[in-house]
């Protein structure tokens, strides 16, 4: 009797491989505009008024002013949220419509 050949990879391995393949981890060509605040703010939402560093949250910036600009006052009210300032109304730009989902059974 022959002896079973032993898998050299569980589906738990190709299915997490195939993941960090296909998902956008946010580096390259395509993470670039997120990771610069271009599209929307990306993860930054927060822009120093002095050296427009972007900062995802008001504690990261405050930490960053104050190693940054320590002889400079720490004001709120100056630093610039890029969420609010970028409009947030680009759904359907770009995206092609898919009509052919929208009809109903064929006749064959």
């Amino acid at each position: 009797m022959a002896k079973a050949k032993p898998t050299k990879h569980t589906a738990k391995e190709i299915k997490a491989k195939a993941d960090k393949a296909l998902t956008n981890r946010g580096g390259g060509k395509e993470g670039k505009s997120d990771r610069t605040g271009a599209v929307k703010g990306g993860h930054a939402k927060y822009e120093c008024p002095v050296c427009k560093v972007t900062a995802p949250d008001l504690k990261t910036m405050q930490a960053h002013h104050e190693s940054k600009h320590t002889k400079l006052p720490w004001d709120v009210d100056s630093i610039k949220n890029l969420h609010e300032a970028i409009s947030t109304n680009t759904k359907g730009e770009g995206a092609k419509k898919k009509t052919w989902m929208n009809k109903g059974p064929s006749t064959l």
